[in-house]
């Protein structure tokens, strides 16, 4: 049962009707004020095939409360440090919508966890969220992979304005 103040029955999908719709199990109670550490629940399904999909969506049914979230992909008996990132949620953001031909999978023998920061709004709030997906309407060509470019170690010197970091 989604949170109570549930904005969800006036929402509609931006990627049209999802072919698998996942809940979270976990409704986030979010206090009045103060900082909120980040949350963390797992989606209700363990894919024992690989799923394909064209497009997905992540809402939350209270945005007031929401500043990010992320969906990962977790190898079933995974501590979740071996994730990887399949799409977000941002105030004003969109969905992940695969172009012709791409998709993305979730490899058999995984699970999906969420990762959200949860700000305050002043008074106590609840949030719950779900995720929709689109599955592919043609063949899949093309695979969608991620590859993370990262500096780790680095140090910004004091009072630099614009300190510059590449990585390739």
């Amino acid at each position: 049962k989604p949170a109570s103040g549930d904005t969800w029955a006036n929402r509609k999908w931006s990627i049209d009707e999802p072919d698998l719709v996942l809940t979270a199990m976990a409704e986030f109670d979010v206090p009045a004020e103060g900082y909120v550490d980040y949350r963390y629940a797992v989606l209700p399904k363990m894919f024992t095939q690989d799923m394909w999909f064209a497009a997905v969506e992540v809402q939350p049914d209270n945005t007031r409360v929401v500043h990010h979230c992320n969906l990962g992909v977790i190898p079933i008996g995974g501590d979740g440090r071996n994730a990887k990132l399949v799409t977000g949620y941002v105030p004003g953001g969109g969905p992940m919508v695969l172009s012709d031909g791409v998709a993305g999978k979730i490899p058999a023998g995984s699970m999906l966890g969420l990762q959200v920061h949860l700000t305050t709004t002043g008074k106590p709030e609840k949030c719950r969220i779900r995720v929709g997906f689109r599955f592919p309407r043609e063949l899949v060509k093309k695979e969608l992979r991620y590859v993370e470019l990262a500096r780790h170690g680095f140090k910004i010197p004091p009072h630099d304005p614009f300190h510059q970091l590449s990585a390739s």
